[in-house]
C-alpha cells in the first residue's frame, strides 16, 4: 500500500456539491450585500439633494437676514438723528422759554440750578456736532458689550431673559442648531412632512 487514500467518483461527486453550494451561498451573500450598499447609497444621494435644496434656502435665510441687519443699522441711524435734532429743537425752545422767564422775574436758587443744567445740557448737545461718529462709537461700545456677553453666554445661562422668555443672547446666539431651529420655523420640513 502506498498510504493515499482513494476517492470514488460518488465522493468526488459530494465533495464538489458541497463547494459548490458553499459558493451559492457566499454569492448570495455578496449580492445581498450589494442590494443593501446600493439602498444605502441611494438614500445618501437623496439626502445629500435634500441637504443641497436646503442649503440654497439657508443661504437666502442668511441672506436675508444680513439685509434686514442692514436695514435696522440704516433705520437706526436715521432715527438717532431725528431725535437728536428733535432734542436740540425742545432745548433751543426751552432756553427761549427760560430767558423769558430769567428776564421778567428775580433769580432765585432754583433758577440758579437750572442755569447750571441747561448750561449742562447746551454743552453735552453742543458735542453731538459729527453724528455719524458719535453714532459709531454707540455702536463699536455696543457691540464690545455683546462681545463681554458672549462670554457670558458660555456659562450655559441667559442673563437677559424677559419676563416673556426671550433672551437678545439666545436669539444671537442659540444653543440649538441652525437646522433645527429652521425646521421649527417651519424653514424645512423633516422627510416624513
Amino acid at each position: 500500500m502506498d498510504g493515499k487514500k482513494k476517492y470514488t467518483k460518488a465522493d468526488f461527486d459530494n465533495y464538489m456539491e458541497a463547494v459548490r453550494r458553499e459558493y451559492e451561498s457566499t454569492l448570495l451573500k455578496q449580492r445581498e450585500r450589494i442590494d443593501e450598499l446600493k439602498k444605502s447609497l441611494s438614500e445618501a444621494e437623496k439626502k445629500i439633494a435634500k441637504y443641497e435644496g436646503q442649503k440654497d434656502l439657508v443661504y437666502k435665510a442668511i441672506t436675508a437676514a444680513l439685509k434686514k441687519a442692514d436695514d435696522i443699522e440704516r433705520v437706526s441711524l436715521i432715527r438717532y438723528n431725528q431725535e437728536l435734532a428733535q432734542l436740540k429743537s425742545f432745548h433751543e425752545k426751552w432756553m427761549s422759554y427760560y430767558n423769558k422767564i430769567i428776564s421778567a422775574y428775580p433769580l432765585d436758587d432754583d433758577l440758579i440750578e437750572t442755569s447750571k443744567v441747561n448750561r449742562k445740557i447746551s454743552k453735552v448737545l453742543s458735542r453731538t456736532g459729527d453724528i455719524q461718529s458719535q453714532y459709531e462709537s454707540e455702536r463699536e461700545r455696543l457691540k464690545s458689550s455683546l462681545d463681554d456677553e458672549d462670554e457670558a453666554v458660555a456659562v450655559d445661562e441667559y442673563t437677559d431673559r424677559s419676563p416673556a422668555g426671550f433672551s437678545f443672547a439666545e436669539a444671537l446666539h442659540p444653543k440649538d442648531d441652525l437646522k433645527d431651529i429652521m425646521r421649527e420655523l417651519g424653514v424645512i420640513m423633516d422627510e416624513d412632512d
